[in-house]
């Protein structure tokens, strides 16, 4: 998801750590489904913290992002 900052998507900061990003994937994801709960919306949105998610929880690949945001 090229032009997407991860960490704003979840509202952590860069440093935080593992458990930082687990707790915000957890917030923004009770938002999300509180805000379209029953009403088949936010189909983009997942996907946006899904895919998010996804990258930060994986060393590696948190990694190579942080190296493409300098």
């Amino acid at each position: 998801m090229s032009g997407v900052n991860h960490y704003l998507v979840l509202g952590a900061e860069r440093d935080a750590s593992q458990q930082e990003i687990e707790a915000a994937f957890t917030r923004v994801t009770t938002q999300l489904y509180a805000q379209f709960a029953g009403r088949g919306a936010g189909g983009k949105q997942t996907a946006r913290i899904e895919e998010t998610y996804a990258v930060l929880r994986d060393p590696m690949r948190r990694a190579e992002y942080d190296k493409r945001l300098r």
